[in-house]
């Protein structure tokens, strides 16, 4: 991914940022013990997900789904729910980010492997459509939604982690003026009408 070859927008600079965060501060991060212990956990957690979505055919169905019905989960707004600290987890764990966009119709990290992300956002983690959970045995969704529990589990603490170290605390106070931290340590949106979403 070299930053000068993403487009300017808010997207594009989220995944420049990321970038950006992981050059400066990757290798230091990298030095931290609980950090690399709960990246284990995570890629571990990852691991039985998918293992579980294969196993009781989810990965056949979204597969089918993406290729071949209009209105896919992975349509292309769906990379955009991804924040610069997921995209800082994922570079962290050895992924690299798209430059570019593979297809326009599609989400952002979709290539033709699947997706390009290892740690996702929670709505690509949970979110079961109807036709999983028409063509789905009830139990198995509810044994998959309890792995994937573990998954989201593991991904919040990493976060958490993550926005608690020294080195990324200096970043959040230099960041552009539109994402403010509050007293809280959440974003507040500051452009009009916004409303804090």
């Amino acid at each position: 991914m070299h930053p000068a070859s993403i487009p300017n927008t808010p997207f594009h600079i989220k995944i420049s940022g990321a970038g950006q965060l992981y050059k400066e501060f990757g290798n230091s991060l990298m030095q931290d013990q609980t950090l690399i212990n709960l990246l284990a956990l995570l890629s571990g957690s990852i691991e039985d997900t998918r293992q579980e979505m294969d196993l009781i055919g989810v990965i056949n169905e979204c597969a089918d789904c993406a290729t071949s019905v209009a209105g896919t989960c992975c349509g292309e707004r769906t990379g955009h729910k991804c924040d610069m600290l997921l995209l800082l987890i994922n570079l962290l764990m050895g992924r690299t980010i798209p430059g570019i966009h593979q297809d326009g119709g599609n989400c952002y990290f979709l290539t033709p492997q699947g997706c390009s992300l290892q740690a996702r956002p929670v709505i690509c983690i949970n979110f079961l459509c109807a036709r999983l959970r028409k063509n789905i045995e009830h139990k198995k969704v509810i044994l998959l939604q309890q792995i994937a529990g573990r998954e989201m589990d593991a991904l919040f603490l990493v976060e958490e982690h993550l926005k608690k170290t020294e080195l990324l605390r200096g970043y959040r106070n230099s960041r552009p003026a539109i994402y403010p931290p509050s007293s809280s340590g959440f974003i507040h949106c500051t452009i009009p009408d916004c409303e804090g979403r």
